[in-house]
């Protein structure tokens, strides 16, 4: 497998620089054992939320309520983050902290928690992509098409559930939608804007193939991603369209992604045409979290992206562009796209909050 992989990243170099080490941040550590406890508050009222499977009934075995298995969900996760973050001996990154979540939902059998939440945003997003598209294709000039998507993508990318800023403002504005996102982000330039060496690149015809990680469900994939691809598409680049294996918050799973594009499917012949002739391939990346490692992707996805002579990885999200591999090289060209949405993180890049990330590295 590394064999393989190698062909893309140099793994030493890979493995020390894809994420950084709380324990060498003193002030990340702090703000971080602050904001794991607030989200392990959320993952709770989530998994509340879900009234089915039977989950008020009794373990026939245990005799437990689904309340008693949350209670040692929460208490359980509390002890493990205070046990990791008092040990400055151990390398701690923030995909060690989240992945404990997807580890003690799946021991207390609480499956999927935000399932439902993600049917129902894939399914009021893709009811507004036919016009989304329609919009975009009006825009001639190739340039302003492309940065038009690329502001679309990135104002998608707010609708993320493990952002504690963006869940206050779905709180307090119960009708925050895509136009409203597109207002937040931040105007270029960006905090990191590399989109005309991007541009050069891709007008030139230096792309032929693109892996795309993509990030959450509903809107962000939807309404963001997909109109990109769409574009590419255009341009007769091969997409390798890659979502989690399994669950992680509202991040797009592959069962879901395949439901979303055979449905994107019936209006619109590109994606339709181009799924069906393998110009567009559903992969997954062998991964739960909402972090990504290079290290640990699907072995089927890295000979499909050998196999295709992949020039381009697009990566897409906070917790796969920035919190990981923010600073990953990678021995082809590559994309990172992602908004920032918390202050810390944003002050740490010498940004604010709503900022956006895109950094485009050519392999030298």
């Amino acid at each position: 497998m590394y064999a393989k992989i190698s062909k893309f990243v140099n793994i030493e170099e890979y493995a020390a620089n894809f994420e950084s080490d709380l324990n060498k941040d003193e002030k990340a550590k702090s703000f971080w054992s602050k904001q794991i406890l607030i989200l392990i508050d959320n993952f709770v009222k989530q998994i509340r939320s879900n009234e089915d499977d039977n989950d008020d009934n009794k373990d026939n075995n245990h005799h437990e309520t689904k309340e008693d298995k949350i209670v040692k969900y929460q208490t359980e996760y509390q002890v493990k983050v205070k046990v990791l973050m008092e040990d400055p001996t151990k390398f701690l990154s923030i995909r060690h902290l989240l992945q404990l979540n997807e580890e003690l939902l799946q021991k207390y059998e609480f499956g999927d928690i935000w399932r439902y939440h993600k049917l129902e945003e894939n399914t009021k997003a893709l009811s507004l992509l036919e016009n989304r598209l329609q919009e975009v294709a009006t825009i001639d000039n190739t340039y302003s098409r492309f940065e038009t998507l690329f502001y679309g993508l990135l104002s998608a990318n707010i609708f993320d559930s493990g952002a504690t800023a963006v869940q206050q403002i779905l709180k307090e504005n119960k009708n925050f939608n895509f136009d409203d996102a597109m207002l937040k982000v931040q105007q270029r330039p960006w905090l990191v804007d590399n989109f005309d060496s991007f541009m050069d690149v891709l007008l030139q015809g230096k792309i032929k193939c693109i892996t795309f990680f993509a990030d959450n469900c509903g809107i962000d994939l939807c309404l963001g991603v997909l109109p990109l691809i769409v574009e590419f598409l255009k341009f007769d680049i091969k997409v390798l369209l890659c979502a989690n294996s399994g669950p992680s918050l509202n991040d797009i799973t592959i069962n879901e992604l395949i439901n979303v594009i055979e449905t994107a499917g019936k209006f619109c012949d590109l994606i339709k045409n181009s799924y069906e002739n393998k110009n567009l391939i559903l992969c997954e990346n062998g991964q739960k979290g909402c972090c990504l490692n290079f290290l640990e992707i699907d072995e089927k996805l890295v000979d499909l992206m050998i196999s295709m002579e992949v020039d381009l990885i697009v990566i897409e999200g906070v917790g796969r562009s920035i919190h990981s591999n923010f600073n990953a090289k990678f021995k082809c060209q590559s994309l990172k796209l992602a908004v920032i949405k918390n202050k810390f993180l944003a002050e740490g890049l010498g940004g604010k909050i709503f900022d956006a990330i895109c950094k485009f590295e050519c392999y030298k």
